[in-house]
């Protein structure tokens, strides 16, 4: 065979004891650096063997012939390719507990990095400090990284990866009280979208990425594009509304010509670490430590459940697509329980006091 890049066939020679030189009756196959024994002593049949490997190898089953070892950089690349191809969001997180796991694993081998050293890396994090929700999705981007090697036929079988246990998701929110208290600690230009958060139960990031574009204070509809769930997002507020009052002081105090609703410094998007900044400051300020902007979401969420809101009409207007994570944010407070317990002896206190009447032996 005289094809180029399909290796060639030949007779490897040997040496008697005599010292004579002589042919092997097998044929033998080289391609590249590798090569093997056809198992054929007809070069006809050792040609027909070459070419069912070689059909073997386009389909991605490199039949006998040993691949370059998969190493972590080619692990980063599919990854970041598959993340690409689906467009995912959230890629920044992603990136950030990449870097991570490339400070361990940069150089390895991908079938170094086995059960083993996997649960190591996982021990090395929680002796760091790093809480189990933030090594769990770092061992998800490795799983994900092991999958597609998988996937591409590069690896198999993969190293098991075991999840750390949950940790209690949060639960904190903001009283109307600690609101107003932080909202006077706060400059003037973070008020706003700290109220329109409140208001909506809307993302930080989507907040901030408002534009008067998608406002329509005359029709009181706020339109999103896109989101964190992928779907763009409607939402009607009345012209008497607080959140249409909040949006028309907006619009009035313009001082700046901007597109973003709430703008940061020469009209560019409001920096979200500058935002979170000073809400720490204004919660140490007033006595809040631990409340974060991302409880307002969960006050909004609460808030909607006890005024009876029906359930679609909360998920639609915070962003919720999945009824399992509206409930995480559904945050039941002893005061909830204590209104339900109430109601429920309101409701057994109104009833009349009945029996039920047992038919025995054909008599009542």
């Amino acid at each position: 065979m005289n094809v180029r890049g399909c290796g060639h066939l030949y007779l490897p020679t040997y040496r008697t004891r005599d010292g004579e030189r002589r042919k092997a009756g097998v044929y033998w196959w080289k391609i590249g650096r590798d090569r093997m024994s056809t198992g054929c002593r007809r070069e006809e049949d050792a040609q027909a063997w070459v070419v069912e490997r070689l059909v073997e190898m386009r389909r991605g089953h490199l039949v006998g012939v040993r691949q370059a070892p998969l190493r972590w950089d080619e692990l980063e690349r599919m990854l970041e390719d598959r993340w690409h191809l689906d467009g995912r969001r959230g890629l920044i997180q992603c990136r950030s507990s990449l870097r991570r796991l490339r400070r361990t694993f940069a150089g390895w081998e991908a079938r170094a990095i086995s059960t083993d050293q996997i649960t190591r890396y996982a021990v090395r994090r929680q002796a760091d400090g790093a809480a189990n929700g933030t090594v769990n999705l770092e061992l998800a981007i490795l799983r994900r990284a092991f999958t597609l090697a998988r996937e591409a036929g590069r690896l198999d079988p993969i190293p098991i990866v075991h999840r750390l246990p949950r940790t209690a998701h949060r639960t904190g929110t903001v009283e109307a009280g600690d609101l107003a208290a932080i909202l006077d600690a706060l400059p003037e230009k973070y008020r706003a979208p700290i109220r329109f958060l409140h208001s909506t139960g809307w993302r930080e990031g989507e907040a901030l990425g408002l534009v008067w574009a998608r406002v329509d204070l005359a029709a009181g509809e706020l339109r999103l594009d896109t989101s964190k769930s992928g779907d763009p997002r409607l939402l009607h507020f009345g012209r008497d509304s607080t959140l249409a009052q909040l949006l028309t002081d907006v619009a009035a105090s313009r001082r700046t010509i901007s597109p973003y609703v709430f703008p940061g410094r020469a009209g560019s998007r409001m920096d979200r670490t500058a935002l979170q900044k000073a809400w720490r400051r204004a919660c140490i300020a007033t006595g809040v430590p631990t409340a974060l902007i991302h409880d307002l979401r969960r006050t909004a969420v609460r808030d909607f459940r006890r005024a009876g809101v029906p359930l679609a009409v909360a998920m639609g207007t915070v962003g919720h697509r999945s009824l399992t994570v509206h409930q995480g944010y559904s945050v039941v407070a002893a005061q909830d329980q204590e209104e339900g317990l109430a109601r429920l002896e309101a409701l057994r206190a109104g009833e009349p006091v009945q029996r039920r009447l047992t038919v025995m032996g054909g008599r009542t």
